[in-house]
């Protein structure tokens, strides 16, 4: 979410479901100046439930964001981006597979030490 900002993004909302992750979010981005930019959000996929993006960037294991995958496409503007991580190679045909089902084109992959990275675009 820093990163984000400090690269020109307006405002980013920051989820996590793990209490010290938010905690450490909160202090860190005030440590950095970008409070009022960056909203943390304490919670799952359903937090987002009725906000609108055109970036989302989700880095959980393969089965969070399968199951997530209809969440995060509903908060999708039309032409948003949806960049996920945080699963392994042999994975990406799974996640290219639930990312399509819901509608996404898959742009692209990228690979380093076994670990994969999608990106995915909303019609």
């Amino acid at each position: 979410a820093i990163v984000a900002v400090k690269c020109g993004a307006e405002a980013v909302d920051a989820v996590d479901i793990d209490t010290w992750a938010d905690e450490n979010c909160r202090e860190n981005i005030a440590g950095n100046g970008v409070a009022d930019r960056i909203t943390p959000i304490l919670g799952d996929a359903r937090a987002i439930a009725g906000r609108s993006y055109d970036f989302i960037a989700a880095n959980i294991n393969r089965n969070i964001l399968v199951g997530d995958m209809a969440a995060y496409v509903g908060a999708m503007n039309t032409g948003a981006d949806l960049v996920m991580s945080g699963f392994l190679e042999a994975d990406i045909p799974i996640i290219r597979s639930a990312a399509e089902a819901e509608g996404l084109a898959f742009i692209s992959s990228r690979l380093r030490d076994g670990w994969a990275a999608v990106h995915c675009k909303k019609r």
